[in-house]
């Protein structure tokens, strides 16, 4: 009796198996049509990469990585690309993906990416730059000219407003 089983569980676990692996047909969840799930693209991502794209800048890729930046560590989502403006010309005159000038311009970055995420982590949390106002941060950013926070402020306002309208995002 008990070869009698053993054979019979091999056909059944065959049959499983080939049953298992063809496809369903008539299936109710294949026939009818899945509606498309929408993704409401962030309207900063959007503007940033226009901005750069005006300026024939290399950054217009990184748009999404600078407000995702921003926003994981609580930054104004202009801040990073306007200071990336002011330091490398939008990235057209950086080297080794140091698109902000950090460390006078001496740190190198193996990615511009890492470059985007280290200086938005060190703006948020370094010592010196925690629980600081932004105009503070920038003086601080380039303690060499008393202009610089002018001049980094004046381009956040060529990047966009400080909240874009999420109406145009639902469209």
């Amino acid at each position: 009796m008990f070869p009698f089983f053993r054979r019979l569980w091999r056909r059944t676990r065959m049959i499983v198996l080939v049953a298992a692996s063809a496809p369903i047909v008539g299936s109710p969840l294949r026939d009818t049509p899945q509606p498309q799930e929408r993704r409401i693209e962030d309207p900063r991502i959007g503007r940033l990469a226009q901005y750069f794209r005006n300026r024939n800048s290399p950054l217009e890729k990184y748009a999404r990585e600078f407000v995702v930046a921003a926003e994981a560590n609580g930054l104004d989502w202009r801040l990073l690309p306007s200071i990336a403006t002011i330091e490398s010309g939008a990235g057209v005159y950086a080297r080794a993906n140091n698109v902000f000038g950090w460390k006078s311009g001496r740190a190198r970055f193996h990615s511009i990416p890492a470059a985007i995420q280290h200086v938005a982590q060190r703006l948020a949390y370094a010592p010196h730059y925690n629980g600081r106002g932004l105009r503070e941060k920038l003086r601080i950013y380039n303690p060499a000219r008393p202009a610089y926070a002018d001049c980094v402020l004046s381009v956040l306002d060529k990047v966009g407003p400080r909240r874009p309208i999420l109406a145009a995002a639902a469209r």
